[in-house]
């Protein structure tokens, strides 16, 4: 290594070293904007649909890799009214029917099918699943109240998936609805 190259070499070190441990904002940061090399937030969109005059049903499921995900405490609905229906999302779904737990998510209106016209406060109230509780395979209810979801993560195992299925909607629409999912991959 020349005189020159030896130069350039300790300014760059130096600067390196320096970088080392401070503050940054950013994706890959704690919240506290402390770095922590490793850590990609992934947001997940998943969308799923029932239609019964059609008789099709559509779940979507994604697979985040190794991660940390927080529980939403609702399910919005994009197209027609969830009425006093349920929706399910799954957590580390190997198959159909094997996955870890599930979250339970009603429709908020009072009514099955809300008339957009003549009962529009139950229909806007059919616009969202709100969280019931989270339950195992054996529909054993596994503890996780709304108060504790802002704290809660799961964590979602390599190769496995989460799955958003819609149980029931207003009879008488499609019902398509969406969930986001930050997934904390490690």
């Amino acid at each position: 290594m020349n005189r020159v190259q030896k130069l350039c070499a300790l300014p760059i070190a130096t600067l390196l070293l320096q970088s080392c441990g401070k503050k940054i904002n950013s994706e890959a940061s704690d919240g506290a904007g402390v770095f922590r090399p490793g850590i990609t937030n992934l947001d997940i969109n998943l969308e799923s649909t029932i239609d019964r005059n059609t008789s099709r049903f559509s779940d979507e499921e994604v697979n985040p890799r190794l991660g940390l995900s927080k529980i939403p405490d609702s399910i919005n609905v994009t197209e027609g009214n969830a009425g006093n229906f349920y929706s399910k999302l799954f957590f580390n779904v190997e198959t159909n029917g094997d996955y870890e737990f599930y979250c339970l998510y009603r429709g908020g209106s009072a009514l099955p099918n809300p008339s957009q016209s003549s009962q529009l406060i139950e229909f806007e109230k059919g616009l969202k699943y709100s969280f019931v509780s989270c339950f195992d395979q054996d529909n054993r209810d596994i503890g996780i109240e709304l108060e504790d979801l802002e704290n809660y993560t799961t964590p979602i195992d390599d190769n496995k998936k989460v799955k958003l299925v819609l149980v029931g909607g207003h009879p008488d629409l499609r019902t398509k609805a969406n969930v986001n999912l930050r997934v904390e991959i490690k």
